[in-house]
């Protein structure tokens, strides 16, 4: 079968690596071709718009491989892959790449530095991808501004005291955080790199919203 874009061929998927990794869209499946005698059939899977090609090649590698570094250059995620692929992975709609990619993400944040702590630096960087994010995901970085790099958000003016700006409308939401905090202690959101696996799922994960099991612990067909 093939992945296509806007009736472009992109990628091409084994069926049943299609069937395995992302049930819930085989009923979307159309048939472009089969023989005469209906021996074999040939299938296709739209990709909605606006997904890039190359985010369907991606995605079409996690269906194969289900392991992101598998398409990686070299086993690691760069800054720009991974916005990319969380920014197209909001059309994809395939709630187990959405979440190993968040994990991804976290993963480089933290980059060299000690369990629990992340590079500053990188969260500055990425701030303005957050305009094509999901609600969660703005509220796990401004989560995460918060506790390791609240002092670069001013108190008012809606502006980065840092040249690396944070966009106001993030400003905001961290410091309605901090207020809320201020105002009920028993509310103050956890740092998500403190989390257990657990509970970082529960916050952050998107596969509950399509009723379906993490991908950490789902069990593929094929292992049954």
């Amino acid at each position: 079968m093939v992945l296509q874009n806007f009736e472009r061929f992109i990628a091409q998927v084994p069926l049943h690596n299609f069937r395995t990794s992302a049930p819930e869209k085989v009923k979307d499946l159309i048939v472009i071709s089969e023989s005469d005698t209906r021996r074999y059939k040939f299938y296709a899977y739209s990709v909605p718009l606006p997904a890039t090609d190359d985010s369907i090649k991606q995605w079409a590698n996690w269906l194969i491989h289900r392991d992101l570094r598998a398409f990686t250059m070299d086993g690691s995620w760069k800054e720009n892959d991974l916005i990319s692929a969380l920014a197209m992975s909001k059309y994809i709609q395939d709630a187990d790449h959405h979440d190993a990619l968040v994990d991804a993400w976290m993963s480089w944040l933290q980059g060299s530095n000690p369990v629990g702590d992340l590079d500053v630096q990188r969260l500055r960087r990425i701030c303005f991808s957050y305009c094509t994010w999901t609600d969660h995901l703005i509220d796990l970085k401004c989560t995460l501004i918060l506790h390791h790099d609240a002092g670069s958000v001013t108190v008012e003016g809606g502006e980065s005291l840092d040249l690396l700006s944070y966009s106001p409308s993030i400003c905001k939401r961290v410091r309605d955080l901090a207020l809320i905090y201020f105002a009920e202690s028993d509310r103050k959101p956890t740092d998500p790199l403190q989390m257990s696996d657990d509970q970082f799922c529960e916050a952050y994960h998107s596969h509950s919203q399509h009723d379906q099991p993490c991908y950490k612990t789902k069990i593929l067909p094929e292992q049954l």
